[in-house]
This record gives C-alpha cells, sequence and structure tokens, in this order.
C-alpha cells in the first residue's frame, strides 16, 4: 500500500521520483519508529513517575516480537490453517481472536520487560 501511495503522491501532486524513492527507503524505518512511539505512550500512561529511558526498552522489544508473531501467524494461516472448513464463517473472528490475544501478549511481555529493568536499577542505586 506504502508503494501506491508513494507512486500517487510522486505522479499527482508533482512530488517526482525522488520523494518515491525516498519514502520506499524510509517507510519501513518510520513505521518502525512510529509503532514503537505507540507502545511507549501505551506503557508511559499509567499514574507512575518513570523516565523515558525505562519505556523504551520494553516498547522496542515488544514492536519486534509482535512484528514476528504477525509475520508468523500470517504464515501459518495462509499456509496451514484451514479455519474456514473447519469452523465456516466464524473462522475469520477466531483467527481475529487469536491474533488479537497474541498482539495482547506481547506487549504485556514488552511492558513486563520495563518493569524488570526499572526494579533491577532501582535495587543497583541502592
Amino acid at each position: 500500500f506504502g508503494g501506491h501511495l508513494a507512486e500517487w503522491a510522486s505522479g499527482f501532486l508533482g512530488f517526482g521520483v525522488f520523494f518515491e524513492i525516498t519514502w520506499k527507503v524510509l517507510q519501513w524505518p518510520l513505521a518502525f519508529t512510529l509503532m514503537v512511539l505507540a507502545v511507549g505512550i501505551i506503557y508511559a500512561c499509567p499514574n507512575v513517575e518513570q523516565e523515558w529511558r525505562w519505556v523504551t526498552p520494553g516498547a522496542v522489544v515488544a514492536v519486534l516480537l509482535w512484528l514476528c508473531v504477525s509475520l508468523a501467524f500470517k504464515v501459518y494461516v495462509t499456509n496451514f490453517g484451514n479455519y474456514n472448513a473447519v469452523y465456516g464463517s466464524i473462522g475469520g473472528v477466531i483467527v481475529l481472536m487469536l491474533w488479537l490475544y497474541l498482539s495482547g501478549t506481547v506487549i504485556l511481555l514488552g511492558g513486563e520487560i520495563n518493569a524488570e529493568i526499572e526494579a533491577a536499577a532501582r535495587d543497583d542505586a541502592r
């Protein structure tokens, strides 16, 4: 989808080929950075004073694991999962719920990593 958007913007808006090439190079690092910021905001929102440096490691790990889980899940659903034959039309809902469960588990794991890093730093400071 990002490639089509870059082609449209470079043609319709007159940005040129340089914009299209730049977009294709920067789209994945930009998406990764935005995801880390989004997950970091989720971790920074609780009513607890915490520094950004304690939020970042878990956010990076969570986004990397989320990408790996999503890719592995896509490979499974595409190649091995015959969920429509087994469950019928509700199979898509079951697959979505499983993906949401795995995504939530990964986000909780990243938060746990942040908590452990912060606890270890507090213990070292004593």
